[in-house]
């Protein structure tokens, strides 16, 4: 159960075996296994504090012209 309103890893451990997301800002799409997810990051890890982590090379994140890119990265969970 999500304490706070927040999930956690911990929360989606035996309820999906992977997590997909994609980027809505560029054709970015990654999966990840959740077991794997709580063993690097811990359980108590939420994955919107994760998403520095996961969109550290991504281009639009790192590119300096905020007039062009004022959202950059836009990652969300996917089917």
């Amino acid at each position: 159960m999500p304490r706070g309103g927040a999930i956690t890893f911990g929360d989606l451990d035996g309820k999906l075996d992977m997590l997909l997301v994609a980027c809505r800002k560029c054709d970015r799409v990654g999966k990840y296994r959740v077991d794997r997810l709580i063993v690097r990051y811990g359980p108590d890890t939420k994955p919107v504090d994760w998403k520095d982590a996961i969109t550290a090379d991504c281009p639009k994140r790192t590119n300096d012209s905020v007039a062009l890119l004022p959202r950059p990265c836009a990652i969300v969970p996917t089917d």
